[in-house]
């Protein structure tokens, strides 16, 4: 059984709201960090079109659950997109804490990509004094 199959599985434009609001949720902030959430939201599904099938639709399946459980787990009584900055905050970090791994994982694992899609950001690398050729000679 072939579980890479070549079939698209893209966003919808609802999924990439909840992407977009996790993102916006997991992205680290700083004042003088220029904002780059779409650059992350980009990432993340840039870098999910090479997950094999059956993990693109668990990770879907993962977003909607995202979205819909405060509804009715009976935290927030809203979607998770339309929840206030730090109650999404607390929410997310429930799913982090959680004793049931997959909404671990899922947490992990999408904050794992967005860390990468934020931090390889030029602004954000030159706001932190990383260049890439600089780094290069220094391991040569």
């Amino acid at each position: 059984m072939c579980y890479n199959m070549p079939m698209k599985l893209g966003f919808s434009s609802y999924t990439h709201s909840i992407l977009k609001a996790l993102v916006s949720t997991l992205v680290p902030r700083h004042e003088s960090f220029p904002p780059v959430d779409e650059d992350a939201t980009r990432y993340v599904e840039k870098s999910m079109k090479h997950f094999p099938f059956y993990l693109r639709v668990s990770m879907i399946f993962g977003l909607y659950f995202l979205q819909f459980s405060p509804l009715f787990l009976g935290f927030y009584f809203r979607p998770f997109t339309k929840m206030t900055p730090e109650q999404k905050e607390r929410y997310i970090a429930t799913w982090a804490k959680s004793r049931f791994s997959l909404r671990r994982d899922m947490i992990r694992g999408i904050r794992a990509l967005c860390m990468i899609g934020a931090y390889s950001n030029p602004d954000i690398l030159s706001h932190i004094g990383f260049t890439i050729d600089e780094h290069i000679r220094s391991r040569a």
